[in-house]
């Protein structure tokens, strides 16, 4: 026997909060070379979730919307090192670093860094290269970054790679 979901369509306006039960959300811009990408930012209760992957940059539209997050899922896609010194063709390269493309280790450890929030409880790293990168490396980028400026991983905030293929661990709010 099949069930369908029960549900409505929906047409998102950017920047135009819309509720579904008690989350509240907001669609905002990313720069990425396809279409209409969206990163998200989830208000439920007194959390408040950003989404924000496939950054090519962090315009000041992601920016407000990252130090607005006390949990933040974010890219780490690549390792700038392991990206110059990789097998991928030279315009792929180039995507890939560009404003449109995607955001490096680095990028996103100096970002955090430079921005942290006490408000900010746990971050998880994502869409990362499987070419390009490594969840050990992601890591150790931004707990360097953050340690830098005195940011304790594991006791102000939490940090966590999400792997591919591989279920993450359960987080309780």
């Amino acid at each position: 026997m099949h069930n369908s979901l029960n549900g409505s369509t929906r047409y998102i306006e950017k920047g135009t909060p819309f509720q579904i039960e008690d989350f509240k959300i907001t669609a905002f811009n990313v720069p990425h070379d396809s279409v209409d990408n969206s990163g998200y930012f989830i208000q439920f209760g007194n959390h408040r979730f950003t989404l924000a992957t496939d950054v090519g940059a962090i315009t000041d539209e992601v920016a407000h919307y990252i130090c607005k997050a006390n949990h933040l899922v974010i890219e780490t896609n690549y390792d700038e090192e392991m990206l110059n010194n990789g097998r991928y063709p030279y315009l792929l390269k180039q995507r890939i670093t560009s404003g449109s493309g995607h955001l490096s280790n680095r990028q996103t450890a100096e970002f955090l860094a430079n921005n942290y929030s006490s408000d900010l409880r746990n971050i998880w790293l994502c869409h990362l290269s499987g070419d390009n990168n490594n969840p050990e490396l992601a890591y150790q980028t931004v707990e360097s970054y953050l340690h830098s400026k005195g940011i304790e991983v594991g006791k102000q905030v939490s940090l966590e790679v999400l792997r591919r293929n591989i279920l993450s661990s359960k987080t309780d709010f």
